[in-house]
Parts: C-alpha cells; structure tokens; sequence
C-alpha cells in the first residue's frame, strides 16, 4: 500500500525562499493605499456597543454609495478606490454587485458610476411612501398656485436636505429642481422656509 503525504503548502527550506524571491520581482511593488476616509458622523462612535457588530462589507459599500452620492458627474473606479482608499478588486466587486442590483449604473463611454434612483425608492418606503406624496400634492399646487412660484417637498438627510418631490411655476422662468436632489441646507431656499 503506497502513502502519500498531504502538501499543506507550509514548506521549510531554500524552495520556499526562493519561490517568495522570485515572487517579489515578478510583481510590481504594492502601491500604499491611503488610509479609509469616513466622513464624521456617518458611523458609530468607537465607544458605541454596536461598534462590535460591524459587517465591514457592508461599511465599505454604504462608504461607496455615500461618496457616489455626493458626485452627480459619476466617478471612475480608480477615482472610487483613490477616495475610499480601498483596494480596487474591492471596489469593483462592490460597484458591479450595485450596478446589478439596479443601485448604480455604469456608463460604458465614460467608465464612471453613478447613483440611480432605486435608493430614492427605498428611501421613500421608509419616509411613509407615496402616502406621503399624495397627502403632499393637493398642499403643494394650493402653495404653488397661491405663490405663482414652484413648489417643493423636502426632508432631512444628515445635514443636507433631499427634496421629495415638487409643483412646478407655470411662468416662464422658475425653478425646478431635480427629485433626490439633495442640497446643502445653509445655502439654499428650501432650508431657510
């Protein structure tokens, strides 16, 4: 009866020394990523109990979606891994598991992503729906039509806000502003009503 021994791959002895050698000059050298940027706020405090239970996929793509969602011109995967300060292979994983749940897009021309609206679509659902937007419609054509300005329904989101929806002017110039947009709230008409 012949024996055969198990390789385990942990191998002891210039083979070993060399291999690691020859490994090293074959690949490039490993670029040093900068460390994760997390915007203040966003995450529990270190001193938080639920700090345990972090899932850290799922921090680095709500980090992804957040940074995505701050630029509307879409950004590439080099630009993405540059801002997270993660490595690309994750990030790609991460942006194609979105794009194919619908979450962001990729343009083919350009190589950027960008957020679509499914997250609004969430985020409704969590808001009250389109309850909430049927209550709101009749108020905002009385605002709308009282004022001969555009109307808009906005909530908070952290320290921006997002508008929800909205009544357009019928003059001829008005303002009309994308739904999910979301805006700064010291600089904008919205926050100071």
């Amino acid at each position: 009866m012949k024996q055969t021994r198990k390789r385990t791959g942990k191998r002891t002895g210039n083979t070993t020394v060399r291999r690691a050698a020859n490994d090293a000059k074959k690949t490039p050298a490993a670029k040093k990523t900068p460390p994760r940027r997390r915007a203040a706020g966003r995450v529990p405090p270190d001193g938080s109990p639920l700090v345990r239970y972090r899932v850290p996929v799922l921090d680095r793509t709500l980090d992804l979606v957040e940074v995505l969602a701050d630029r509307t011109e879409g950004m590439t995967l080099t630009s993405l891994t540059e801002a997270l300060g993660i490595p690309k292979n994750t990030v790609f994983r991460i942006a194609s598991t979105l794009a194919l749940r619908g979450y962001v897009d990729r343009d083919e021309a350009t190589k950027r992503y960008r957020m679509t609206r499914k997250l609004l679509s969430v985020s409704h659902a969590a808001i009250g729906g389109v309850r909430l937007l049927e209550a709101a419609g009749p108020i905002l054509r009385t605002l709308r039509d009282a004022t001969g300005e555009t109307a808009l329904l906005g909530t908070l989101s952290g320290s921006r806000g997002v508008v929800l929806d909205q009544v357009p002017s019928s003059q001829p110039v008005k303002v009309v502003v994308e739904v999910g947009h979301a805006f700064p709230l010291h600089t904008s008409a919205p926050a100071k009503a």
